[in-house]
């Protein structure tokens, strides 16, 4: 299994750190450490499965290379004082769709279409 690397805002074009869907090791245990808790996270797939990222407060351009890419978010976790914006188009631009609580599915609109996201804590 291929772990984690930083990625600087220059390999993705995100203002915050990119975290893949495996978490490193612990030790010599194969089994990946949690996700963080309390952080918005979006997924390839409906009800929450699929290839994962999770986010920070920041922009993320998903056209560029990543867990979750271009047009392809299902469904959303997002945690209490958060919001989560998903784009239609990169650059924050288009269409946009709020989410302030968890989306097991984004909705016709919105499923497979996300290319920009926006994510804000109160």
């Amino acid at each position: 299994m291929r772990g984690p690397r930083a990625m600087s805002d220059d390999d993705f074009g995100y203002s915050q750190q990119y975290h893949y869907n495996s978490y490193p090791s612990h030790g010599d245990d194969p089994t990946p450490a949690p996700k963080p808790a309390n952080q918005p996270a979006i997924y390839a797939d409906r009800n929450f499965t699929g290839p994962s990222m999770t986010l920070q407060a920041g922009t993320y351009d998903l056209t560029k290379p990543g867990a979750v890419g271009n047009d392809s978010i299902s469904s959303v976790r997002v945690p209490s004082g958060w919001t989560v914006t998903l784009y239609a188009d990169a650059g924050l631009q288009s269409a946009s769709k709020a989410f302030t609580s968890d989306a097991a599915y984004v909705g016709d609109d919105f499923n497979d279409v996300t290319s920009s996201i926006k994510v804000d804590t109160s």
